[in-house]
């Protein structure tokens, strides 16, 4: 078995030598206070707790875990999540699955379609990879021509006998009204097509993922989107029953808001969620019950410092859009009572200061310099522009994790 390649650090191969290095790993080993600002910051103590307490879980429902590495992009906590017992991870995009690759990890399932000559010369590459590493690539299909084309594309390119048929999940639309095929009878007659006609293919499972149910914020209301997900999939296991074929043996999907639910429907084999490692503030606006699912603890921060206070009704801070996403909601501050994350510009973010229960207002400039914590309204974009995760304990910086497939929309 090959040896996972070293992970490349933040300013290699961008052939700019002559730039100070953005990299904090210089900090390894002192005080968080001591980092630049803005930098993306996990808990390592939080995130190693989520990965555990997710996947002792699962397994104890008798389930695998795959989680989505879409919201990390980072493949050394893919390794930790491999570790503890994940059989592998998700991806979205062909580039991000590539860069998860390189760094040893081949058990990868793309939970998307992947159409295009361009992108399937470089699934071809992708899926020999992935070989080479003992493991398996896997794709999702939901159109007769998107499998033509990925099974003509694996033709052209076979140089020997001994490379296997791409792996897919056909994917069924649960409700949810994205990509997949319509369940049911659709979806069967594709399968039995692929099965007649494709050699270069094989269907080992379905894909029944539906992200909004995430979301719902009560239990109930996810409880009944979950219900019809499975009943979707349940009408299409009918259906290959009825044309005589034989059950795919993976049932994948769910995620980080309904997995408690997922786990008990005797339906899902494979479980896929992904923003567990992290939380963010949108899904603190759930509804949680412990008895339901484990609870998930923040881990995931912007570190960033007071830039400007030229009141004592008003602060400034260096992170902005540029360092947050806030497609879900703007952050919030831990930590920082009187204190309300209002409004974000591009570099800047607007801090309202309010008198605490026990004081008044700082006077101005009081508070320059001082570090806060934000959470982020949406942890995977908000990964997504950043070049590492700075890791702590105990208030102490302890390593740095390259971002390695942020940016890959391949």
């Amino acid at each position: 078995m090959n040896e996972p390649k070293p992970t490349k650090t933040v300013d290699q191969g961008l052939g700019m030598s002559g730039l100070p290095s953005l990299s904090q790993r210089e900090r390894i080993g002192q005080a968080f206070t001591e980092l630049d600002t803005p930098c993306l910051v996990v808990s390592q103590l939080q995130l190693q707790s989520n990965i555990e307490a997710l996947q002792a879980f699962v397994s104890a429902h008798g389930l695998k875990l795959r989680p989505h590495a879409k919201s990390h992009k980072c493949p050394e906590l893919a390794k930790l999540q491999i570790a503890a017992g994940a059989v592998g991870i998700c991806c979205q995009k062909v580039s991000e699955a590539e860069a998860f690759a390189a760094s040893g990890i081949g058990e990868i399932l793309i939970a998307n379609e992947v159409v295009g000559a361009a992108k399937l010369t470089r699934l071809v590459q992708l899926h020999k990879r992935c070989e080479s590493l003992k493991g398996q690539l896997i794709v999702c299909v939901d159109s007769l021509k998107a499998a033509e084309e990925m099974n003509q594309a694996l033709e052209q390119a076979a140089t020997s006998s001994d490379l296997p048929p791409l792996s897919i999940y056909l994917e069924i639309n649960v409700g949810q009204n994205r990509c997949g095929m319509e369940a049911g009878e659709p979806a069967a007659k594709l399968a039995q097509r692929i099965a007649a006609t494709m050699p270069r293919l094989r269907l080992i499972g379905l894909q029944a993922y539906h992200g909004t149910a995430q979301h719902l914020r009560s239990i109930q209301e996810r409880k009944a989107v979950v219900n019809q997900v499975c009943e979707k999939v349940n009408q299409t296991l009918r259906a290959f029953d009825s044309l005589g074929m034989g059950r795919p043996e993976v049932i994948s999907g769910g995620g980080s808001g309904s997995v408690g639910l997922d786990a008990r429907t005797n339906v899902f084999t494979e479980v896929q969620a992904g923003s567990y490692v992290f939380m963010d503030v949108d899904y603190m606006r759930n509804e949680w019950d412990a008895s339901v699912q484990p609870a998930f603890a923040k881990s995931l921060f912007v570190l960033t410092s007071v830039m400007s206070q030229p009141t004592s009704h008003r602060a400034v801070v260096d992170a902005g859009l540029k360092a947050l996403s806030v497609d879900s909601g703007l952050p919030e501050l831990q930590n920082a009572p009187g204190m309300v994350y209002a409004k974000a510009n591009d570099e800047h973010g607007l801090i309202e200061l309010k008198a605490a229960a026990d004081g008044g207002l700082p006077e101005p400039e009081a508070l320059l310099g001082q570090k806060l914590w934000l959470i982020p309204g949406h942890c995977d974009p908000t990964v997504n522009l950043h070049d590492e995760l700075v890791v702590i304990d105990d208030d102490q910086v302890v390593d740095t994790w390259p971002i390695l497939a942020r940016g890959r929309l391949f």
